[in-house]
């Protein structure tokens, strides 16, 4: 996934990520160069070679 993908499917889940899901999108962005977890919010932040991306990660099913 590119950065513009992976910014698309943040705005779409409403900057909030099923772990499981998003899991595999990082495994298939090479691009990705590290992650930090913030375990007191469940935050995670997303670096990419231009981009910093954070987001609400959710470790069960988001209800919608």
């Amino acid at each position: 996934m590119t950065d513009d993908e992976i910014h698309e499917y943040l705005i779409k889940h409403n900057w909030a990520v099923n772990s499981h899901e998003f899991i595999s999108i990082m495994n298939e962005s090479p691009q990705i160069e590290r992650t930090e977890y913030n375990s007191q919010n469940d935050i995670l932040i997303v670096y990419t070679h231009d981009h910093v991306f954070s987001c609400k990660w959710v470790l069960n099913e988001i209800k919608e």
